[in-house]
């Protein structure tokens, strides 16, 4: 069975568990949802990269887009463009600055926070790792399902494992996390291609 919907999803779960999916939906249901908050925290693949290029800094606190999950860039449409550094939310101090002018640095708290207040509004390219839509009845396939489907599966099982007293936790882990590493891996050498690797500047997730 191809594990490309949300049905057929919840049917390899129950199938593996070996319980009866009619009988245990709402429980696989919640097997799925643990997994997409892992995926939340987890998964970092091409897919899930999202270029911003209207997004608007005015003020020293800028709204994130609701399905901001983590910064890659934030450049400023200027010219010639500028690239904002990244500093930690607690490095952040040593950079503020009272006086207006063009921002320098930025951090991620629940907004976009700039060192300084830009003393115009400026048009920036933020490009960021969005939240997957979440798998329902009414929206059965996102990123990660169409690309690695292992990972809802064996997310998913990770779980239920728990809840029926499975000892096949640390197998299913395990090829969670394997496949996880090979997807990265395989994002990392596509965004460098076949020359050496160089020093990147600013924040590199």
């Amino acid at each position: 069975m191809a594990l490309d919907s949300y049905a057929n999803l919840k049917t390899a779960i129950a199938s593996r568990l070996r319980e009866d999916a009619s009988t245990y939906d709402d429980d696989i249901d919640t097997f799925i949802d643990l997994a997409e908050e892992r995926h939340k925290d987890e998964v970092r693949i091409r897919e899930l990269i999202v270029r911003n290029t209207s997004f608007s800094i005015s003020g020293r606190n800028t709204t994130l887009p609701t399905d901001f999950s983590q910064v890659i860039l934030v450049e400023l449409q200027t010219t010639p463009v500028a690239q904002l550094e990244y500093a930690s939310p607690e490095a952040m101090s040593l950079y503020n600055r009272s006086t207006s002018g063009q921002p320098g640095y930025f951090t991620i708290n629940d907004t976009l926070e700039v060192d300084r207040p830009p003393e115009q509004t400026y048009t920036a390219k933020l490009i960021y790792y969005k939240f997957p839509t979440a798998l329902s009845d009414s929206n059965t396939s996102n990123e990660i399902l169409a690309r690695a489907p292992g990972l809802y599966l064996y997310g998913a099982l990770t779980f239920a494992s728990e809840f029926f007293d499975d000892d096949r936790l640390q197998l299913w882990n395990t090829m969670y996390e394997s496949l996880k590493e090979s997807l990265h891996k395989a994002d990392r050498r596509q965004r460098r291609g076949q020359a050496p690797a160089a020093r990147l500047t600013g924040y590199v997730p």
